[in-house]
């Protein structure tokens, strides 16, 4: 919701006369997320409802974190990243001090790329899952039932909850999940008017950013369940991509990391490389 009233507000700013109302839905993902059933089979389960309503024509757009958008969308849907980026990092929450804590600490998160990241990385060898909203997980740590968590340091600024951030994890190495802090809106791309909307409060820079990124995901053919990290950022006079693809333990990775000026060129010849080192293999590892 935070999101969504932050996409109002954007565009009302930018069109005062437009009048501009939210719809709240609870989608299977964020059911299956407080449950205790299994993780969601994939992300496109927090959007196949939004997706209905927008067929039905309940509403004409879906607000999302743009790394819980799937690289490839059904046929007949767009999405474009929307105002500013926030901070794209992970973070490490924590009582104490990370550098504190003993190589067994109980480290939570729910991603499988965190997970591998934090065995490879932070060489912490008890990562375990952690299910529930941010509040309901930093509950969990303040009970003592873990002893750090690794969380997207967006979703934390989004909260107003900075403050609880014991550390940032360094974007080069602790890489980010394709689309992590851009805001996405999803619509139906025969809509031209709210296209053209949405397209007056895109920022080029972050659009083709995470356009690349997404390029990465999509050409690995993964999802949400490959520990695979990837991100663009945009530099004075060209673009870096860095791409990390991971066993699940973390013991063995693979990284890419290329400088350019066309972030779509840079997707494609990442793609290439990972393909000729056997990515795939090294995801799917035992």
């Amino acid at each position: 919701m935070f999101q969504a009233e932050y996409v109002r507000d954007l565009v009302q700013k930018d069109h005062p006369d437009l009048h501009v109302s939210l719809v709240g839905y609870t989608t299977t993902g964020d059911r299956s997320q407080h449950s205790d059933g299994a993780l969601p089979s994939g992300k496109g389960d927090f959007l196949k409802e939004l997706e209905s309503a927008m067929l039905r024509g309940e509403a004409d757009l879906a607000v999302h974190s743009m790394k819980d958008v799937p690289a490839q969308l059904p046929d007949g849907f767009s999405v474009q990243t929307v105002g500013a980026r926030e901070d794209p990092r992970d973070a490490v929450v924590c009582v104490g001090s990370l550098h504190d804590l003993n190589v067994d600490a109980k480290v939570g998160t729910s991603s499988l790329r965190r997970t591998a990241l934090a065995r490879h990385v932070l060489k912490r060898s008890q990562v375990l899952p952690i299910r529930g909203n941010v509040e309901t997980r930093l509950k969990k740590l303040d009970e003592g039932q873990y002893d750090a968590l690794i969380l997207a340091a967006a979703g934390l600024a989004r909260l107003g909850l900075r403050h609880r951030v014991k550390e940032y994890l360094d974007l080069r190495t602790f890489v980010p999940a394709a689309g992590q802090a851009a805001v996405g809106v999803e619509f139906l791309a025969a809509n031209e008017a709210v296209a053209a909307l949405v397209g007056s409060v895109s920022d080029d820079s972050v659009q083709r950013c995470v356009n690349a990124e997404r390029a990465v995901v999509r050409g690995l053919d993964c999802d949400c369940h490959a520990p695979v990290g990837v991100h663009c950022s945009q530099l004075e006079s060209n673009f870096e991509l860095t791409t990390v693809v991971l066993t699940p333990d973390g013991s063995n990775v693979l990284k890419i990391q290329l400088r350019g000026d066309e972030p779509n060129q840079l997707a494609a010849e990442t793609v290439e490389q990972l393909l000729k080192l056997n990515a795939h293999n090294l995801m799917q590892a035992q």
